[in-house]
């Protein structure tokens, strides 16, 4: 895969996990929440570099 093609995917995620951090059934359940929260902010640093 490109690396081009990597960050595009990479940015395709990070959006994906912005609309399920924002969905109820997630605010319900903290430990998912925590684990989409973590992964969101690891990617949060490669998206906003781009």
């Amino acid at each position: 895969m490109a690396f081009m093609d990597k960050l595009d995917e990479i940015e395709k995620n990070f959006n994906e996990l912005e609309e399920k951090l924002s969905q109820p059934d997630v605010l319900r359940d903290r430990q998912l929440y925590a684990e989409l929260a973590r992964n969101h902010a690891e990617m949060a640093q490669v998206v906003n570099l781009t």
